[in-house]
């Protein structure tokens, strides 16, 4: 864990992680698209942080498409899993601080208004609305705060700016497990922010923290899973995964890299 970070004292240990609410879905204009049916849970991998969302996040519309269909939406419908008024840069954290916005509902560069997109496309809950914008938005959260993380471990001072969004982040995201009242009256719900593949997600990350996991880079020279990982995939039982004496991210990489050594090495012998 990074100088001058503590958990807090009810949950200074791992902690679970729930699963992940899924639904299907149906593809609006503009970006939008419409949860519909029942839910399904899915469990989210280990360094899921670190692979499908930080790592090789879904960066075009139907690749947000995909990510959704598979593991459920990524923002709160009302944005209270995010600090208000912050925006990630592309300059980094230094850059990161925008101007606060009053609107009840924003992503990117531009403001809107949930309800009234509800109304123009006659759906009677605007929680049921996910915009592509809201799930590139988590993703590069993520990875901001992963790149922070392993910028830490490798002797970086933080700065102030980038103590701060970490914290608050982090913090935000981390509500959805926290104790709570649910209260639903008409198409709104106070309550704590939706159980998410961010929030999970950002879990996945505290947990790494309080445990001490170093992120580690996965030796398979084509990784596909994006390179790092801090407990290898593939070789579990009774829900644990294997955090030391490894050097890939899954048993897959572990097989593919030994295949490609061994093909290396006949190659040699038949020279």
């Amino acid at each position: 864990m990074p100088p001058g970070f503590r958990p807090t004292v009810w949950a200074d240990r791992e902690l679970t992680a729930p699963p992940v609410p899924v639904r299907d879905l149906q593809v609006m204009d503009g970006g939008w698209l419409l949860l519909r049916g029942g839910e399904r849970e899915v469990e989210l991998p280990a360094n899921f942080y670190l692979q499908e969302m930080g790592g090789h996040g879904p960066r075009q519309e139907d690749e947000v498409i995909a990510f959704v269909q598979r593991w459920g939406r990524c923002a709160d419908p009302y944005w209270r899993d995010r600090p208000p008024g912050y925006e990630w840069a592309e300059g980094g954290a230094e850059a990161a601080i925008a101007a606060r916005q009053g609107a009840p509902f924003a992503f990117a560069d531009r403001s809107c208004d949930r309800a009234a997109v509800a109304a123009r496309f006659a759906v009677v809950d605007e929680r049921d609305l996910v915009h592509v914008e809201e799930v590139k938005d988590r993703c590069a959260a993520v990875h901001q705060l992963v790149t922070l993380v392993q910028r830490w471990s490798e002797g970086a001072e933080p700065s102030t700016v980038e103590e701060d969004l970490f914290v608050e982040f982090v913090n935000g995201a981390m509500t959805a497990f926290s104790p709570g009242l649910t209260m639903t009256r008409g198409p709104r719900s106070v309550s704590l922010p939706h159980i998410t593949a961010y929030s999970v997600s950002v879990l996945q990350l505290y947990n790494d923290l309080v445990l001490q996991l170093p992120i580690r880079r996965c030796a398979n020279e084509r990784c596909p899973h994006g390179g790092f990982f801090t407990r290898q995939r593939g070789r579990t039982q009774y829900g644990q995964h294997r955090t030391s004496g490894t050097k890939y991210c899954s048993a897959e990489c572990a097989k593919s890299q030994a295949e490609r050594e061994r093909r290396r090495r006949r190659s040699k012998e038949t020279r």
